[in-house]
């Protein structure tokens, strides 16, 4: 095990020495705050940086208008509608009935994921998505609906075959019609990937397409993404055959993990990365675990170093061969304590996930 001391580890602007004790006596180390919101495209160039300090959220100050006197009240109250007759009338008539026939109108930007297994939770991504009467479906099987705002909804995968669908919910013996749909069917996988429980916590990866065979990470090109995947943490163990297709493909890919890692306390913590073919981990752009290389077996790195409480960016490279085991493991230790896969309540989506739907 390889031990990177304080004084080498300071220069990658990225962890610091430990002093005075296990707790920081800064009130907002450690608490999450969505500064890395400008994660690296691929982790050939990454850009994020290891100097910028967490931002406070900032507090607009509240406005208020001048208060209407009692007098002005009570006349507003009192005021009688004018009265609407002949062809106002009618016209008056039309413009309510047109209301309220108004045509259910929803669209689809993308989604994230678009691979999960049942029981995982989806956004979407598109517009009118908080109408009444939403129905969102998989080949036509409707899925539960978590929460919805006019540009977003949240499901939780129930399972289907075929296009993610969007539409009214069909009246009793009436068939079910989209209204807008995903170009892709969206591919309901096994549970070896792992669920994503919650859209508030754990990482999201984009699928990218190799070309070719390679023995080592290639170079993942921003804007060429197949697909979308999301997890509550790494702790994927398939060691026989891992046949989910990702982004139409179950061979030959790569996938780059992304989000944020929050340490809320200072101490000395081993991360370790178990991989069955090459993957490395970057902490705020800085590669912190190599463990490239084509693996004919699962193979575990770990690195030790003095870690101050705070929020890190994290970007996770893997790549996948030819159909095979599936082994990807992101753990950690602290002061030599028990290993275990880094919990989802340390880890945060990237702010940006609306970008990385599909």
């Amino acid at each position: 095990m390889k031990i990177l001391h304080t004084s080498l580890f300071a220069s990658l602007s990225l962890l610091a020495a430990c002093a005075g004790g296990n707790k920081s006596t800064d009130p907002n180390a450690g608490v999450y705050d969505d500064y890395y919101s400008e994660a690296p495209g691929d982790a050939g160039d990454s850009t994020a940086s290891g100097d910028k300090e967490p931002e406070i959220a900032k507090t607009s100050e509240s406005t208020s208008t001048t208060a209407s006197s009692a007098a002005q009240i009570a006349k507003a109250l009192n005021a009688k509608k004018p009265k609407v007759s002949g062809k106002k009338k009618k016209a008056a008539k039309k413009k309510r009935k047109k209301k309220k026939g108004k045509k259910f109108k929803v669209a689809f930007d993308g989604a994230v994921p678009n691979a999960a297994p049942k029981g995982s939770v989806v956004e979407i991504f598109g517009s009118g998505l908080d109408q009444e009467g939403l129905m969102v479906a998989i080949g036509g099987k409707p899925q539960e609906i978590l929460e919805a705002s006019e540009d977003r909804v949240v499901i939780k995968v129930t399972g289907g075959k075929g296009k993610l669908q969007l539409g009214k919910t069909p009246a009793k013996g009436k068939e079910f019609k989209p209204v807008d749909k995903s170009d892709y069917d969206f591919s309901v996988i096994s549970k070896a990937l792992g669920k994503r429980t919650t859209v508030e916590n754990g990482l999201v990866g984009n699928v990218y397409a190799i070309e070719g065979e390679v023995t080592e990470l290639p170079q993942f090109e921003q804007g060429s993404e197949i697909g979308t995947v999301a997890v509550d943490n790494l702790d994927i163990n398939k060691v026989k055959p891992f046949k989910s297709m990702l982004g139409g493909r179950n061979e030959w890919y790569g996938i780059h993990f992304r989000g944020s890692l929050n340490i809320t306390e200072a101490g000395e913590y081993t991360f370790c990365v178990n991989s069955d073919e090459g993957a490395q981990l970057y902490l705020d752009g800085n590669v912190i675990i190599d463990n490239d290389g084509a693996n004919e077996t699962p193979n575990e790195v770990c690195e030790t170093f003095d870690v101050d409480p705070g929020e890190y960016g994290l970007d996770l490279l893997k790549y996948q061969s030819t159909l095979g085991p599936m082994v990807l493991q992101l753990t950690w230790s602290k002061d030599g304590g028990e290993k275990t896969a880094i919990p989802a309540a340390n880890l945060f989506p990237p702010e940006d996930v609306a970008d990385m739907a599909r």
